[in-house]
């Protein structure tokens, strides 16, 4: 029988060589002529239908294959593999819950592989998968996070709980939050207290790039993003109204 495989990775279910590099394709075919890989997702098809008849064996890799990720980051002792091969294989494949569902016996496309593989030979290298997979959820919304920027943590979420919870009852309250990074904390508050006015300062340029694109993806018209020093009193006094809230998680 033939068999093809369409991620290097796959061959490791038949038990046969235990190495996740491109010399895996030179030692399986050596072991088995029959084997052949297909690295390109549009050449599947084609091969399949020039190369393969009634009864050939075919195995190739789907997007529910996440048990790979998973032995790839408990290799490497990677405490939370299983959630955090989710997150890689739905960034990399573009998939969310439902897709991973129905598209989970789907062949991958090579470029999705490569950003798999890549993802993971960062997080083994000891990057936070916050900043590997470039984004992280907070208070129900999905956040743009990178180096310059703290990680939303689920406890700050109780934070903004408890500020919207005390602002709940005031008309147009004011909220200041300074030293917003990623604009976490300030962008949550504006979004479920569409009655505010959620003023967010940040000084480092790294960290305002995130706190700028979070801003414009969340569409958040009762927001002021404000770049300046929180030391600088004589700027911000001349800025800002006065406020009923002024929240900070600054780095330290």
């Amino acid at each position: 029988d033939k068999i093809v495989i369409a991620d290097i990775y796959a061959a490791r279910e038949a038990n046969t060589v235990n190495i996740h590099s491109e010399d895996l394709v030179e030692k399986i075919t050596e072991f088995n002529p029959n084997v052949c890989f297909i690295k390109s997702f549009n050449e599947i098809e084609k091969y399949l239908k020039t190369n393969c008849k009634s009864g050939d064996i075919i195995a190739i890799m789907g997007a529910g294959d996440i048990n790979k990720v998973c032995d790839m980051l408990l290799a490497h002792s990677i405490d939370n593999y299983k959630n955090e091969a989710k997150q890689i294989v739905f960034k990399a494949l573009h998939l969310n819950q439902t897709d991973f569902i129905l598209k989970s016996e789907e062949a991958v496309k090579h470029e999705d592989e490569e950003a798999a593989i890549n993802f993971v030979n960062e997080r083994i290298k000891g990057t936070p998968i916050q900043y590997v997979i470039g984004e992280w959820d907070f208070m129900g919304f999905t956040f743009k996070v990178g180096q310059g920027v703290l990680i939303p943590r689920p406890e700050t979420e109780i934070l903004c709980e408890y500020v919207i919870d005390n602002i709940k009852n005031k008309k147009n309250p004011v909220v200041v939050d300074l030293c917003s990074g990623s604009g976490c904390i300030g962008l949550s508050i504006a979004k479920l207290a569409p009655e505010s006015k959620v003023y967010l300062v940040e000084k480092s340029d790294d960290a305002l790039k995130y706190l700028k694109e979070n801003h414009k993806s969340l569409s958040c018209e009762n927001v002021t993003v404000i770049q300046g020093d929180i030391f600088d009193t004589e700027k911000l006094y001349r800025i800002l109204p006065k406020a009923d809230v002024i929240v900070s998680n600054p780095p330290y």
